[in-house]
């Protein structure tokens, strides 16, 4: 029999980490899911310290080849068997009741394609960072949130306020629909919300923090800075471009001015002057066309 939830969690070599993930999983007082880790490093020590633990509901998969952070979880997504897909990486936590409070939402109301909480920032040690985590609900959206269904779910979504890589739970039927683009990498977390909004699906928010996101020197957000920049850059770009988003497209043009310029300052940074040349244009252009957007609405 199939179970309700598949908690994907994508693994590369981060073991001591992981081990903090999968026990904050198995101790979910919710316990109809299997947990699914997706092992992109093919690392013996993960595969032992898995398959060490006597719990039924993990399933371990090592890729033979590396597929990168997008492929290994649209991959992991695509291999799920629960009714609705949980992400959860090997290096963020939950914290007992997450599974408890989401699941029977979302399984009352066949309109909610997605559902998601706030969560805590920690550091690498595992200590909350109360500020920084109140700070980032306000940046994304979050603060003015209530709970129940969203308004404009499409607006959540582009806006970033969906926390889809550690606090999200998605319908898999709608989830699987999802088409894979390689170019967009490290920003399938803002793509994914996207494209179910996009479906016709409903949001549904829980304002509690009921997981925990962690900001450390080895997380891909600090070693992939100038490629994750890159990949928003490309994300934002292909979703000006869609005409069924046409409405959101002055929006869509300042995100990707926010991303650029954080982009040109990394290119400065490490002395790449040909490329700051080129996204400094393309920069003025955007802007160009959001203020001749602005002016004509």
């Amino acid at each position: 029999m199939a179970p309700t939830v598949t908690v994907v969690t994508p693994a590369y070599k981060r073991l001591e980490y992981l081990k903090v993930a999968i026990d904050s999983a198995l101790c979910q007082t919710f316990d109809d899911f299997e947990l699914l880790v997706a092992d992109d490093s093919n690392c013996a020590e993960i595969k032992e310290y898995v398959e060490s633990i006597a719990d039924i509901r993990l399933r371990y998969v090592a890729r033979t080849q590396n597929l990168g952070i997008a492929l290994n979880n649209w991959t992991a997504f695509q291999e799920a068997t629960g009714e609705y897909i949980a992400k959860l990486d090997d290096d963020d936590a939950w914290d007992s009741e997450f599974l408890a409070r989401l699941v029977p939402i979302i399984a009352s109301d066949v309109r909610i394609g997605l559902i998601f909480c706030d969560h805590w920032l920690i550091d690498e040690f595992g200590e909350v960072m109360e500020k920084d985590s109140l700070i980032q609900s306000e940046k994304y959206g979050r603060g003015d949130l209530s709970q129940g269904i969203t308004p404009d779910p499409l607006m959540v979504a582009l806006r970033g306020t969906v926390p889809f890589a550690c606090a999200s739970i998605a319908r898999a039927a709608v989830l699987k629909t999802v088409e894979f683009d390689s170019a967009i990498g490290g920003a399938y977390d803002r793509w994914c919300p996207v494209q179910i909004a996009l479906s016709g699906s409903q949001f549904y928010y829980v304002p509690e923090r009921l997981t925990r996101y962690r900001i450390h020197a080895g997380s891909g957000t600090a070693t992939r800075e100038t490629q994750n920049m890159e990949e928003n850059i490309y994300l934002s770009r292909t979703l000006a471009g869609d005409p069924r988003l046409e409405r959101y497209r002055r929006f869509l043009l300042r995100r990707e001015c926010d991303f650029i310029r954080h982009y040109a300052r990394l290119c400065l940074r490490n002395r790449a002057y040909s490329k700051f040349l080129r996204v400094a244009l393309r920069y003025l252009l955007l802007r160009a066309m959001a203020v001749k957007g602005s002016s004509s609405s």
